[in-house]
């Protein structure tokens, strides 16, 4: 017997939580990779040996590709909403407005979070790419399927730092930029805290 999922697939913004999106359906897979960086000592480099003294040269962030499918073909024409998730999705991605960012410099896309039920730990991540393939149209021209490919790199919003940058970027004055630094601060923690909470897997 068929059972829907429990859990939907849902990726949001740490810098705007009301900006998120929540799978139509869940990825058929997940594959997270790692890299462990080894290199070659310099010493024995040019030498023809079949093994080498390697120095640990430090853990690369984790990667991974989320495969979604978004399908309306059932739809009716004002229920139709893969367009808005594709562009809630590219909007992730994109490179954030001055407004949006409130003198953070330069301007950055969004730090995200993604969640998948009790089963798997909160990933934050930020989109390293978009890839959107149109399978089905209707006969206007109207696309109502597609496969987004999102390829997602774990990292976590850096507290301060991006004020410290744009304050030398800026040249504001030191008192000032201290001040408007410690708000961001608090501001930057007081939106990890909704976010965590609101990720955070039921009990």
């Amino acid at each position: 017997m068929f059972e829907p999922a429990k859990a939907k697939f849902v990726i949001g913004s740490i810098d705007n939580p009301s900006l998120e999106v929540q799978a139509q359906f869940n990825p058929k897979e997940l594959q997270i990779d790692q890299p462990i960086k080894w290199s070659e000592h310099e010493s024995f480099a040019a030498q023809n040996l079949t093994t080498k003294p390697v120095e640990f040269g430090g853990v690369g962030c984790e990667t991974t590709k989320v495969e979604l499918l978004f399908d309306d073909v059932e739809a009716k024409p004002a229920r139709r909403g893969i367009k808005d998730a594709i562009e809630k999705l590219k909007r992730l991605a994109r490179p954030q407005t001055s407004d949006e960012l409130k003198g953070v410099w330069p301007l950055r896309p969004h730090y995200c979070v993604a969640s998948w039920g009790d089963s798997q730990p909160r990933f934050d991540c930020v989109i390293e790419s978009v890839s959107v393939k149109y399978t089905y149209f209707a006969s206007e021209g109207q696309p109502l399927r597609a496969i987004v490919t999102l390829g997602l790199k774990s990292g976590r919003r850096p507290v301060g730092s991006e004020v410290a940058y744009s304050r030398g970027f800026q040249n504001k004055r030191m008192k000032d930029a201290t001040s408007n630094e410690e708000s961001i601060i608090n501001t930057d923690r007081a939106k990890n805290d909704r976010v965590t909470l609101k990720y955070r897997p039921a009990k």
